[in-house]
Parts: C-alpha cells; sequence; structure tokens
C-alpha cells in the first residue's frame, strides 16, 4: 500500500506543483486587492523523500495512510506578515475565498490559551481548497476538491520557528532529562521575548496611525499646530485643499516629496505654510510658497 502510495504521487507530482503555483499566485492576488501588507509568500510542493517519512511515521501509531485525499499538506503555501493584527485578516480573506477544511486545519494559538505558561510554536493552518464558483473557471477547475495547507505567521514567529527547527528541538522530554530541561527551559525564554516583540510592534503602528490620523483631521480643518516633520509635511501634501498638485499619491513618492519640503524649508513650521504650490517638470520637484 505504501510503496503504491509513493508511486501514485510520483505520478501525480507535476500535477501538485501546479496547484501549489496555482494557489500562490490567486493568493498574491486576493493579498494585493485586500490591500494586506505582508513580508513574503513562501510556497513548495513535498518532496517525495517527505512523504516517505511522514507514511513512516503513521505507521508508528499503527495507523496508515489509504490514499493522497488523506494527507493535506502536499502542496503548501506560507504566508508572512509584519503584524499580529494582519494574521487575522488574512484568515478572514482565505475563509472567505476558500472553501476550509475546519476539521483538518489548525491554531496553534489555542495551544497557548489552553497552557497560558507555555511558549514556543504559533503559527494558524487553515486546510483549503478551490471553492464551487472558482472551481467553475477554466484555469481552476482541475484543482476541484484537492487540498492545500496555508500557514499563516508574523516575522518573528517565523524566525522562532526557523530557529527551532534549525535546533532540531523536539518538546518530547523527560524529567531526568536535565540537558534537555534546560533547553526547554532557554527555548521558552527566548519565545517569550518574541511574543512581547511582536506585541509591541502592533502597539507601535497603532500608535503610529493615531499620530497620522491627528495630522490628516488637522490638516483638513486647516488646524496647522502640528510638529514640522515628514509625516506632517506628506499629509500636508495629501490634504490640504491649497495645494496644486498633479502627482502621484504613492506613498513613496509623497514621502520624496515632503523631504524636498523639508529641505527647502528649514526650521519652519506647517503653521507659516499659508498658500502652497507643487508643480513638477522635467521629474525635478519646484516648490513655491507664500510664508506668513
Amino acid at each position: 500500500m505504501n510503496n503504491k502510495l509513493i508511486q501514485n504521487y510520483i505520478n501525480k507530482k507535476h500535477y501538485y506543483e501546479n496547484l501549489t503555483h496555482t494557489i500562490r499566485s490567486l493568493l498574491k492576488i486576493l493579498l494585493e486587492e485586500a490591500k494586506i501588507n505582508y513580508q513574503k509568500i513562501e510556497s513548495r510542493t513535498k518532496k517525495v523523500s517527505s512523504l516517505e517519512n511522514k507514511i513512516n511515521l503513521k505507521l508508528l501509531s499503527n495507523k496508515q495512510y489509504k490514499n493522497l485525499d488523506e494527507i493535506t499538506d502536499l502542496s503548501g503555501i506560507r504566508i508572512i506578515v509584519f503584524f499580529k493584527d494582519d494574521i487575522f485578516k488574512v484568515i478572514n480573506l482565505i475563509e472567505k475565498e476558500f472553501k476550509i477544511y475546519k476539521e483538518k486545519s489548525l491554531d496553534t494559538h489555542l495551544n497557548i490559551n489552553k497552557s497560558p505558561k507555555e511558549f514556543g510554536y504559533q503559527s494558524l493552518h487553515r486546510i483549503v481548497t478551490i471553492n464551487k464558483s472558482r472551481s467553475n473557471l477554466k484555469e481552476y477547475k482541475k484543482f476541484k476538491n484537492t487540498k492545500c495547507e496555508i500557514q499563516i505567521r508574523t516575522v518573528l514567529q517565523h524566525a522562532w520557528a526557523e530557529i527551532e527547527h534549525d535546533i532540531g528541538y523536539k518538546s518530547e522530554i523527560k524529567e531526568s532529562d536535565q540537558d534537555r530541561i534546560e533547553l526547554t527551559r532557554l527555548l521558552s525564554q527566548n519565545a517569550a521575548l518574541l511574543e512581547i516583540a511582536d506585541d509591541a510592534f502592533v502597539k507601535s503602528k497603532n500608535l503610529y496611525k493615531n499620530i497620522i490620523d491627528q495630522y490628516k483631521n488637522k490638516i483638513k480643518n486647516n488646524n496647522f499646530n502640528l510638529p514640522f516633520n515628514i509625516d506632517s509635511m506628506r499629509e500636508f501634501l495629501e490634504y490640504h485643499p491649497t495645494i496644486q498638485s498633479n502627482t502621484s499619491h504613492d506613498l513613496n513618492s509623497k514621502n520624496i516629496q515632503a523631504s524636498a519640503v523639508l529641505k527647502k524649508a528649514k526650521n519652519k513650521k506647517i503653521s507659516n505654510f499659508k498658500k502652497f504650490n507643487l508643480n513638477q517638470n522635467n521629474n525635478k520637484t519646484e516648490l513655491s510658497k507664500k510664508i506668513k
């Protein structure tokens, strides 16, 4: 049975590679359309040797896979985001756009809820297939009902998982194994620090967003009692009604424009700008302003 299963996978490996590529491309489009920022998307199709190991581990527990459909991670995608709160944005998007097998999906953060004193690997997994409406389309039809595993984690969670994997750490230890107990303790300390940092980054992002929102609201209401920095000037360029600008609304472009203003208007304040015109000629930013 096992040899037959492996041979079946070898025969269909190209199919699973195409599935992996298709799901990855679709996720990239969906994430960009939803304006969800992410660090990267990784993908892999399981190696034959990895499948053999998985089957053998199953046999150690006196169980076996009957067919390839029971193995849900032959195709795998990993989405790495910057902030913890973005994980749930991705989860909501996936649950909207794919058919989810909840009984086979895994939320490792739930283990922490059950054992709050433990620190370690965190990641959210969803086992998915192409949903019904999309499976009617030609490019997706052949993948109907074929499962793919999607993992979502933060940059720091990913760093921890890679380090843990590189060390070859396994959580099962005996009380008499003092060396492993000490290793477990040190790894838990590191995991706790990374979890604290993950939470702190979310708080930092939210604080920064609040500052930008305050700048934006004040400028829209002609209140220029603001500090003079690249963020306040960028919002001024974006939202002040007297500005005449045909330039891009891209964030990087606005940052460049704001930097140009800061350079030409040293020691000024936002409140000093009574009228401001911005024009671009030959890709050079020209500034004209009347100071109070």
